[in-house]
């Protein structure tokens, strides 16, 4: 060590030498730690983006409608939804798919006015090929935030102001900015969207294909403030560029839970109220309530019985309140003639038994009548059934058929389905 000492103390360079290498060593270290970490970032986001998963979605449906005043139609559609979702990357994922839809043999049925056909009824269901979603999503870890950006499917609760009316073979997607959280509670949620644009169902082809929006909506669920129910609260400011007869501004809260009376028997009750108003670009100078009241009784092993009586209110005539974006069909009977509340309002009366059958089957039925809110006079009555099979996993099975009865000015429409969907 000693003679070590004095060589070093009589060639200064050799220590210098040694500092000058150890620092290189260091940096070289540092630098391949770099290195590691970039190639392991880019094999991270490369299994990332390469071994998400595919979703499948196909269905072939055949639909018959006859209507008073015009040739009867009978379609004939698939609509095929292929879509991919990669893995989540500190959180980070993406998410696209497109549908397709098209006829299979003759097209003998008004396509929303696409088709050439003004004479016969209308089956919503055009021949397109779009981009149905492409978003790109944060989700925190724990999952109590979520963000997406981009075309995505919206839906609130039961679809009954805001859906994709997944319904129709092409359903209604949004190009909009959404923000979710929890606050770490299992019984609260609250979401909020940004929407500037609104893909309907007939496509991009239509006139009325595309809303151009400036729209806001708040929606905010707490589970259990009565055992087994939930609140819901809503605030939609909707502001269409090229609708301007749809904006408006809505306020209201929904309750919805069951009462178990023992082991196989409960009561199921909804509730609802909302407010709606002119706003935005508006031409209309309106004031109009909507009210739900729902009663049912459910047996474990038979199903579920129950009656509701629904009102979309009128001003005075000038104006109705409307729910341009509800998943429409599900609501005021499947023959789908008050998609747009008429200008007098609407009450809808409804009777309708949900039957679980042999095999797994479910049946369901119901009846409406529909009177004006504003002079209470009958407008129709409807009478529909369907029933519907989970095959397999991935098979479903459905026929479904509604009768619509009208009254002066409304015709008759008839309406049967049949269809087979299968989904991976």
């Amino acid at each position: 060590m000693a003679v070590f000492l004095i060589c070093l103390m009589a060639n200064p360079t050799i220590a210098a030498d040694s500092d000058s290498s150890a620092t290189e060593n260091r940096v070289g270290l540092t630098a391949a730690a770099d290195l590691d970490r970039s190639i392991s970032n880019r094999s991270r986001f490369w299994q990332a983006l390469t071994r998400g998963r595919v979703d499948l979605n196909n269905r072939i449906r055949s639909e018959v409608v006859s209507t008073d005043g015009f040739d009867s139609a009978h379609a004939v559609t698939n609509r095929l939804r292929l879509g991919y979702r990669t893995q989540p990357l500190y959180g980070f994922s993406g998410y696209v798919d497109f549908l397709d839809v098209r006829p299979i043999g003759p097209e003998r049925y008004n396509a929303a006015g696409l088709n050439n056909q003004p004479e016969r009824a209308v089956v919503p269901d055009p021949r397109m090929t779009v981009l149905n979603q492409l978003y790109g999503e944060f989700r925190s870890e724990t999952g109590e935030v979520v963000m997406r950006t981009g075309r995505q499917r919206i839906i609130h609760q039961n679809a009954r102001f805001v859906g994709n009316v997944g319904w129709r073979q092409n359903e209604q997607t949004f190009d909009a900015f959404t923000a979710s959280t929890s606050l770490g509670l299992d019984s609260f949620h609250f979401e909020y969207n940004y929407i500037w644009q609104v893909n309907r169902i007939q496509g991009p082809d239509h006139q009325m294909g595309i809303f151009e929006s400036d729209s806001h909506l708040a929606h905010l669920t707490y589970d259990n403030l009565i055992p087994g129910s939930r609140l819901t609260g809503f605030l939609y400011h909707l502001n269409f560029d090229n609708a301007p007869v749809l904006s408006s501004q809505t306020a209201g809260f929904r309750i919805n839970g069951r009462f178990s009376l023992n082991a196989d028997h409960a009561i199921h009750y909804s509730g609802s109220f909302a407010i709606q108003t002119d706003a935005g670009n508006s031409p209309l100078d309106y004031n109009a309530n909507y009210y739900l009241v729902d009663l049912g009784l459910s047996d474990t092993g038979l199903g579920r019985i129950g009656a509701s009586m629904e009102v979309l209110g009128s001003d005075d005539g000038v104006a109705s309140f409307q729910t341009p974006l509800a998943t429409l069909h599900a609501f005021q009977g499947w023959a789908d003639l008050f998609l747009n509340t008429p200008g007098v309002g609407l009450q809808d009366l409804k009777l309708y038994a949900n039957i679980s059958l042999p095999r797994g089957a479910e049946a369901s039925i119901n009846h409406h009548w529909f009177y004006s809110d504003q002079s209470g006079h009958l407008l129709g009555r409807e009478a529909g059934a369907s029933v519907g099979k989970q095959v397999s996993e991935h098979l479903s099975l459905l026929v479904k058929f509604a009768n619509f009865q009208g009254i002066n000015a409304l015709p008759d429409t008839r309406k049967f389905w049949m269809q087979a969907e299968i989904s991976f």
